[in-house]
């Protein structure tokens, strides 16, 4: 699915938040534009998580019409105008992908758990054209993923550094000088830090796909905002009231100090980082075969295994047997946290594959593990 030739603790060292990371065929999964077909065939007009964006102006609710389906009045897109729009440029934006689409939500999952990060993702496709953006910075981290044909990046360095949403003033700012650019294909992975300035421009007459990953990263900020909504109300000089008058240098710097002194507390930063970073379940793939039969379904030896958020798995340890136990020891030795069936197999060679397969199963049901193309052996 998603590799990375670096650890996260290189990754952490040398990139994160300091500079540009390109990773060449990072991705081993093909997608095309089924994967955007389905997306939007799947989807309802309601719900507005399409956009067609063409140079100059937003036309989001130009190709979209009402109908009754006998039963209810729902919404859908027009095609024929989609098809015009896009073979004039526009560019066409889902909005969280990865909550519409369960390959790219595999990959925003392997990035959460490589960086222990929250994402969210947003799709990019066109057939050449004009941006669908100015050159702009974004308050969080990115990964541009290049799921199909190739964009030209250009990542500027910032102006400030490390923004976040709620800062106050500054004004409009400019880019610093170019860092780099880079045409990406098909399979390459860009890291983008947080504030740096960065232009996307397709190439003419090529096809393009980009799943925009976002970080969720918390900061310091969101740290103090976390500590005066449990611990700080602990200190009686915290909750004192402040009208003119009402205080005095000296309840000022009492608040000072018992500020200072959380703030220092390394075990309340631990335990607000283990908070802010536990990463939600994984959403389960229903499978009737295998939850309701006696007799699992063969595994493929190229199916993918994912261990999902690792309190989940904590939680259901004492249900687990040791062969399960093994299963998921080979996959915490990943540092992505996936690996295909053959790649257990192969380090649990003295397991037969039968109980493997039940084993692996097994997990799945209890939402330890997903499994991910498994049907076909």
């Amino acid at each position: 699915m998603l590799r990375f030739d670096i650890d996260r603790e290189e990754f952490i060292a040398k990139y994160f938040e300091k500079q540009p990371f390109l990773q060449r065929k990072a991705l081993s999964k093909e997608f095309s534009w089924a994967t955007i077909d389905d997306v939007i065939n799947r989807g309802d007009g309601a719900t507005n998580f399409i956009k067609l964006v063409s140079p100059g102006r937003n036309e989001e609710f130009d190709f979209f019409e009402d109908y009754f389906d006998g039963v209810l009045k729902r919404r859908r897109l027009i095609k024929e105008k989609v098809y015009d729009y896009m073979s004039r440029g526009a560019t066409l934006i889902i909005g969280r992908l990865d909550v519409v689409s369960t390959p790219v939500a595999d990959l925003a999952r392997v990035i959460s758990q490589y960086l222990c990060a929250r994402t969210t993702v947003n799709g990019y496709a066109s057939f050449g054209g004009s941006a669908a953006t100015k050159v702009h910075c974004d308050p969080h981290d990115v990964f541009a993923v290049q799921l199909l044909g190739k964009k030209r990046w250009e990542v500027f360095h910032p102006a400030s550094p490390l923004p976040v949403k709620r800062a106050r003033g500054g004004g409009a700012e400019e880019p610093g000088p170019l860092a780099m650019s880079v045409l990406l294909e098909a399979g390459d992975v860009l890291y983008i830090p947080r504030g740096w300035y960065h232009n996307v421009t397709p190439v003419e007459g090529c096809e393009t796909i980009h799943a925009a990953v976002g970080l969720n990263v918390p900061t310091f900020l969101d740290y103090i905002d976390w500590l005066s909504r449990g611990f700080m109300a602990q200190h009686a000089c915290m909750r004192q009231g402040l009208v003119p008058g009402a205080w005095s240098p000296q309840a000022l710097n009492a608040a000072a100090e018992a500020v200072a002194a959380m703030i220092k507390d390394e075990g309340l930063l631990r335990r607000f980082i283990v908070d802010e970073t536990r990463l939600p379940p994984a959403p389960s793939s229903v499978n009737l075969a295998a939850g309701v039969s006696k007799l699992p379904p063969p595994i493929s030896d190229l199916a993918l295994i994912y261990l999902n958020p690792p309190e989940r798995a904590l939680r259901e340890g004492s249900n687990l047997s040791v062969e399960m136990l093994e299963v998921l020891g080979v996959l915490r030795d990943q540092a992505l946290g996936w690996c295909a069936f053959l790649d257990i197999h192969s380090r649990l060679s003295e397991r037969s594959r039968e109980s493997l397969t039940a084993s692996i199963w097994q997990l799945a049901h209890l939402d330890v593990i997903t499994l991910r193309d498994a049907s076909v052996t």
